[in-house]
């Protein structure tokens, strides 16, 4: 397998109406366990304030080391009096290539199919896999767990071109970190989603 280095930039943002005091991150201890995720130029200090609508920019590099799938979590610690941010990080290894590090859900295209999951995160209201196809042809929707264990699968039939959705099952999934991953014919494609209760 080659190996090829993928990166994201991690956004950290106050969203609310007030300063926010960052205390501090477990990036060093977290990330241990998941060597293929390492943050890059990490050197800010805290306690860090952020301004109502100011955020941080973080880069974490993702180098695959083995076929499959990666998860990684990062917590930042703050002032917060409801609860603290967290970030999850995950990549796919595959042969001969990478298929990126996804922080958030941009719709992705291919020749053949799209693929999209909203809302994401998926809450105790459910969530839709969104997905085209431009011909007619066989497809199969997986749901993998982050230890990539298959848990649902959510379609596996004949399509004609055209648009479609189906339902995540959430009523019998655990919160935590999955993946989804469409198949049609030789071709692929997988969606991170994260599932919180």
């Amino acid at each position: 397998m080659k190996s090829r280095t993928s990166w994201t930039e991690l956004h950290l943002k106050n969203t609310g109406r007030v300063p926010l005091v960052i205390t501090g991150d477990d990036h060093s201890t977290s990330l241990k366990a998941t060597p293929e995720f390492q943050p890059v130029n990490w050197n800010h200090t805290y306690p860090l304030t952020l301004q109502p609508g100011g955020n941080i920019a973080l880069q974490v590099d993702y180098v695959p080391m083995k076929k499959g799938i990666t998860t990684a979590r990062i917590t930042f610690s703050s002032d917060a009096t409801t609860f603290d941010s967290v970030c999850v990080l995950n990549g796919t290894g595959i042969d001969s290539i990478t298929i990126g590090v996804e922080e958030d859900q941009v719709p992705s295209s291919h020749s053949r199919f799209t693929l999209n999951v909203s809302p994401n995160p998926i809450n105790k209201v459910g969530g839709v896999v969104e997905y085209t196809m431009q011909e007619n042809g066989f497809a199969e929707l997986t749901l993998i767990s982050s230890t990539g264990e298959r848990v649902a699968t959510l379609v596996k039939s004949e399509f004609d071109a055209g648009k479609y959705q189906v339902h995540i099952p959430i009523e019998t999934l655990s919160s935590g970190s999955y993946i989804v991953r469409m198949v049609v014919g030789n071709y692929s494609i997988e969606r991170a989603v994260v599932i919180v209760k």
